[in-house]
């Protein structure tokens, strides 16, 4: 018997997502994640994606703009196509064992999406891996300065595995098109995006605006050197170049990485293309020989990713 399905039955399946969210949840979140979802309904013409909202006991939730919303229990044995948890301002708050949840919808095969704070209470729980995960920039510097959690990235979101950890707000957009865009077409994923009046889809890697304080002294030359890197990744910039464009010598870019970021502006670009090409590896079909020219690799890619993440790219792609 032939199992495979025609693209009208693969078209027409449901897709079920669970949002879970806390007391005090953030509202923009909550509403962008909801929205977009309706959105892709009212533009396929039917309901494909369909949503349950839950919190920790149920009830009424209501978020700190004063907007709430009736959930029920997170169930015992969910078993949607991917979960949204919804955190509120405190990356601290104990309520919602973020940990707990995110390993019963982990074992029930379902994609987990972390959004800002409730990315930071998984990040606390999962120390051993805290620097392959990201949150709000705001939430990263309160795990530093409070718990002493350091390496957490700064990029829009991160994609380990079935979970994904983000910086949520805006974000949440970029997250949410991403994950509906594997179940409809580009050309329709486009006019949600477009009636969002959202021009374009991030890439997880990203990264976030706020990557060095402002009121680091320097921070405006090192966050913009950040982002020439970051807009520089499958031809990247000589530091030498890197350093002439944002006005400064090399060694001032040296020192100013070091003091602030902890390492060396050319170990910084690295992990950025490392991440990048991490992000392709995982969520596109490219060849690896295409991930490591997209990521600025001509040679000696696959002994820098099995450096950076402990595997060769084809041992990440079959695991």
């Amino acid at each position: 018997m032939n199992s495979t399905k025609s693209a009208s039955t693969i078209n027409a399946e449901e897709i079920c997502v669970d949002i879970i969210v806390a007391q005090d949840y953030v509202l923009m979140e909550f509403a962008v994640a909801v929205e977009i979802l309706r959105l892709a309904n009212r533009v396929l013409s039917f309901d494909k994606f369909k949503w349950q909202l839950y919190s920790e006991k149920g009830g009424t939730i209501g978020s700190k703009s004063g907007a709430s919303v009736e959930t029920q229990i997170i169930p015992k044995s969910p078993r949607p196509d991917f979960v949204v948890f919804i955190g509120n301002s405190d990356p601290f708050y104990a309520a919602l064992d973020v940990e707990k949840y995110a390993a019963r919808y982990r074992h029930s095969g379902a994609k987990v999406i972390l959004l800002a704070e409730a990315a930071s209470r998984y990040i606390a729980s999962n120390l051993d891996n805290a620097a392959e995960h990201t949150t709000h920039w705001e939430n990263r510097t309160l795990l530093e300065e409070k718990q002493g959690i350091y390496g957490i990235k700064s990029s829009l979101a991160v994609s380990d595995g079935q979970i994904v950890t983000s910086a949520g707000m805006s974000t949440t957009a970029d997250i949410i098109l991403a994950l509906i865009g594997q179940y409809i077409s580009s050309a329709k994923l486009l006019i949600v995006s477009k009636i969002l009046l959202h021009d374009e889809i991030r890439a997880f890697e990203t990264l976030q605006p706020e990557i060095v304080a402002t009121a680091q002294k320097g921070a405006r030359m090192l966050n913009k050197a950040i982002k020439i890197m970051q807009m520089n990744i499958e031809e990247p910039v000589h530091i030498f170049d890197l350093a002439d464009q944002i006005g400064h010598s090399p060694r001032w870019l040296e020192r100013k990485f070091k003091s602030v970021m902890g390492c060396s502006p050319s170990k910084y670009y690295r992990e950025l293309r490392l991440n990048h090409a991490h992000s392709l590896l995982l969520n596109t079909n490219m060849s690896i020989q295409e991930v490591a020219l997209a990521s600025g690799y001509q040679s000696g890619f696959s002994i820098a990713y099995r450096q950076c993440f402990g595997k060769t790219p084809s041992q990440m792609r079959k695991s």
